[in-house]
């Protein structure tokens, strides 16, 4: 800091301090955090719109990263058809896939009730018919299915 602006600032600092100048916190954060979303939420969309104009992709319709954008250009402009296989987002089994919470709801379901509940990390998922259900308690023939996405 200069030498000018020190004096400056000291200036505006007594002035605050003569006139019992309460700093006011939570207005303060907020207008700062307001400030704080408006230059990102600006920069994101010159971001968008320069990605969009060199590349024609939209980076925030499919993308959760700016590697997965890149890779998304990648795998549009530049891959040539049939040299590598494109694994779909959910893998090509995606009903094979139990999620974290199914796996602990059943956990506890099973602890709760005190009765060991098949799953996918205690002896796998259990096939009935064509299906396969997340939980299956073998003496009472009774299947468990955790819907997450709702």
């Amino acid at each position: 800091m200069s030498p000018a602006a020190k004096e400056t600032f000291l200036h505006w600092h007594r002035n605050l301090k003569d006139n019992d100048y309460v700093f006011n916190f939570q207005e303060e954060i907020l207008a700062y955090c307001r400030s704080d979303v408006d230059i990102l939420r600006r920069c994101c969309l010159e971001l968008r719109e320069l990605f969009r104009d060199v590349t024609k992709i939209d980076p925030f319709e499919k993308c959760l990263s700016i590697a997965s954008a890149c890779n998304q250009v990648y795998r549009t402009n530049y891959l040539r058809e049939n040299t590598i296989a494109i694994i779909p987002p959910r893998g090509y089994c995606p009903e094979d896939v139990q999620s974290l919470l199914a796996q602990r709801w059943l956990s506890y379901t099973a602890e709760r009730n005190e009765i060991d509940i098949q799953h996918d990390r205690n002896g796998g998922e259990k096939r009935v018919g064509p299906y396969l259900v997340d939980g299956y308690h073998e003496e009472t023939h009774t299947a468990y299915e955790v819907h997450g996405c709702f």
